[in-house]
């Protein structure tokens, strides 16, 4: 089915399923993208995508035509992954904050068992042990190539506030990289193809 995102989500509103449908397999894989790196499990991969996009359609006569389809999706799905860590949360003892948790905390994660190379999965793990928030605002940045005001966008700051954000966590992502890493080669071959790395497992966490 053809037309630009706004005009599919408009017919998917009024009850199109082919709109709907369309609109979901253009945007599923940076959905699916966004939690695979997070949730523990295939099932609930699947779950927290389906939600997102039920909550797209039940909000989408409230969508502003000036914004990206995309990056509304987006901001739906990190809405969504907030109410999950809440839910998985809700009995532990020392509870936090969605945004300052951390995935690793979550348990292991699908991401941990994919076959990718060395770098990459140092990569991984290093993501993972950054508080949600950081963690989300990197994968977007490499992953979606959001550029700073699509962030500003999801985030709901101002874009000054995303650049100095994305400054310090990709320092902080670095220092964790470097604890990681077994050997000086290892960290160098990370440290210096840090972007290549993260672009080269796009398609990968797709799938």
């Amino acid at each position: 089915m053809t037309g630009n995102d706004h005009e599919l989500l408009t017919a998917w509103s009024t009850g199109d399923r082919r709109a709907g449908a369309a609109l979901f397999d253009r945007h599923f894989a940076s959905i699916r993208r966004f939690f695979i790196n997070k949730a523990c499990t295939e099932g609930e991969v699947e779950e927290l995508v389906q939600r997102s996009f039920v909550a797209a359609l039940e909000s989408a006569g409230r969508f502003r035509g000036d914004a990206n389809v995309r990056t509304w999706l987006i901001s739906i799905a990190r809405n969504i992954q907030r109410e999950w860590i809440r839910e998985v949360m809700r009995e532990a003892v020392d509870r936090v904050e969605p945004d300052a948790m951390c995935s690793e905390r979550l348990g292991p994660g699908i991401s941990t068992g994919l076959d990718v190379q060395r770098e990459q999965q140092i990569l991984l793990t290093a993501l993972r042990r950054q508080p949600i928030e950081q963690q989300t605002l990197l994968e977007l940045f490499y992953w979606e190539e959001l550029t700073a005001s699509e962030l500003a966008e999801v985030f709901g700051v101002p874009e000054g506030t995303i650049r100095t954000r994305l400054r310090k966590a990709k320092l902080d992502l670095r220092g964790t990289i470097d604890t990681l890493a077994r050997t000086p080669e290892e960290l160098d071959s990370t440290r210096s193809g840090l972007e290549g790395w993260a672009r080269g497992l796009r398609d990968k966490l797709a799938i």
